[in-house]
């Protein structure tokens, strides 16, 4: 079985981190935060989503906060192709573009294995468990080659 690392897992990365920092506090458990996140957007509620301890912010901090969130979850949609290069994303959060459209709902399914999380988890297990030292740079040299040549990396 093969699976793809795509620069678009690095932008599905961004979206989860930026989620939590407009949160506050470290995600444990991504469906949660996801579902929070888009409850919160969906309903015009952004400071349900905010640290309680953290006070209140002013109306204009909220629509910043609010542009957070919704390009956070434009960022973790299920589909790669669904989701903003990183160029677009910094065009989003600097406010120089047209209108951000609107995500679609993630997708919940009550457990949470992503694709990303798998691959790299296998990458790691092969790499430990690889008896040299060599086998593992070849590894990350391959990965680096193919990184630079393609938005794609393939792990087997």
């Amino acid at each position: 079985m093969q699976r793809c690392l795509t620069l678009k897992c690095d932008v599905y990365s961004f979206g989860v981190i930026l989620l939590e920092v407009v949160r506050g506090r470290r995600n444990r458990n991504s469906p949660t935060l996801l579902l929070d996140a888009w409850e919160s957007w969906n309903q015009h509620e952004i400071s349900k989503l905010l640290d309680p301890a953290v006070p209140q912010p002013e109306p204009e901090v909220l629509l910043e906060l609010e542009k957070c969130v919704q390009v956070g979850l434009l960022c973790v949609q299920q589909s790669p192709d669904d989701r903003p290069t990183m160029s677009i994303v910094v065009t989003m959060l600097n406010n120089n573009g047209p209108r951000i459209h609107p995500p679609k709902k993630p997708v919940f399914n009550g457990t949470f294995a992503s694709p990303i999380r798998e691959a790299v988890d296998r990458s790691m297990q092969e790499a430990s468990s690889s008896s040299s030292h060599d086998s593992h740079t070849q590894y990350q040299t391959q990965a680096s080659d193919e990184l630079r040549g393609s938005d794609t990396i393939y792990l087997t």
